[in-house]
């Protein structure tokens, strides 16, 4: 029955652009909340290596996590457009705002008519290295039965409520004037089925989502390299259908309040699949001053069909914003 579902919203999508607003593209099922936010996006999701569980949290700025902070994240989707050409409803800015606290390691996230969630991590520093350990949950408050002039930006986040955690490990090594480091790292991300009864034939899921990474940083005169590769894998419960992608990222930390960082994914479907695989770039800026953080992301992202032809393509600008005490 699931599988029926995934694939009947493949290919209504197929049929035309005026179809897009009462179905959820496959594609869409496995882009949810966890990995969208503006650390993510701008290294492509290579990050697993160097985040916790509680990564799910959209407004969670790198670097903040022992900080108290209150965070405001933006995100807006244009250029969408069809394997037809034809564009797609945009996604506003005003319509993709949540907001969050954090106190200490602990957070909370809402946005409105989408989603609550909370998370926690715990590290524990030893001569063996730094071990960390985080959660988060998600709860799916998606109405899609209220009436909506574009339900797109309601169906962003219908995945039902799901848990993720995660695992890290952080090693430094100082010597002279030089330091390495190396993060590894693992997390995972129960699915979701959206169960709010939207009286549709086609329901709302999100698949399971499993990453192993690997971090290396070391400094080059008074800055910080940190290079990342993701191996990810994306699947349903109850079907031969799966996402394998590997990601690869970069970010460059200037000095304590500036970095740029990129990255590029590459995530193939299984055979037999409606859809070939997902090409994403990222980039951004991390700036912060008078004890406000800031990041900036953009993201480039081309699905490819089976028959090789593009299927969707959008662009996505991702802005959080923090303030910390």
């Amino acid at each position: 029955m699931l599988k029926t579902t995934v694939k009947l919203s493949a290919i209504s999508l197929f049929i035309g652009a005026s179809l897009y607003a009462d179905t959820i593209p496959l594609y869409n099922g496995y882009l949810n909340a966890t990995y969208m936010n503006a650390k993510n996006s701008m290294m492509a999701n290579a990050t697993t290596a160097t985040t916790k569980g509680y990564a799910a949290m959209l407004s969670n700025p790198a670097g903040l996590s022992t900080n108290y902070n209150a965070t405001l994240y933006v995100r807006s989707i244009s250029g969408v457009k069809d394997s037809n050409g034809t564009h797609l409803p945009d996604i506003k800015p005003g319509d993709q705002v949540s907001i969050g606290l954090l106190y200490d390691s602990f957070g909370i996230e809402l946005k409105n008519n989408d989603y609550v969630i909370g998370g926690g991590a715990y590290g524990y520093e030893t001569k063996y290295g730094l071990f960390s350990v985080g959660l988060s949950y998600l709860y799916d408050i998606t109405d899609l039965t209220k009436k909506d002039t574009n339900p797109v930006q309601s169906k962003e986040f219908a995945t039902g409520n799901y848990l993720s955690y995660g695992f890290m490990w952080q090693k430094s090594f100082i010597g002279g004037e030089d330091f390495y480091a190396i993060y590894l790292g693992y997390s995972h991300k129960n699915s979701g089925r959206y169960s709010g009864g939207n009286n549709s034939a086609v329901v709302p899921v999100s698949p399971s989502k499993t990453s192993y990474g690997i971090g290396l940083e070391t400094n080059i005169f008074d800055t910080s390299l940190l290079v990342t590769y993701d191996k990810s894998r994306e699947y349903w419960q109850s079907t031969d259908e799966v996402l394998d992608g590997n990601a690869y990222g970069v970010k460059w930390m200037i000095n304590q309040k500036f970095a740029i960082a990129g990255g590029v994914n590459q995530q193939v479907f299984s055979a037999g699949s409606l859809l070939k695989d997902i090409q994403t770039a990222g980039a951004g800026i991390e700036f912060g001053f008078l004890g406000i953080q800031t990041e900036t992301a953009f993201t480039h992202r081309v699905v490819n069909d089976a028959q090789g032809g593009v299927y969707l393509t959008e662009d996505a600008l991702h802005l959080d914003v923090a303030l910390t005490f």
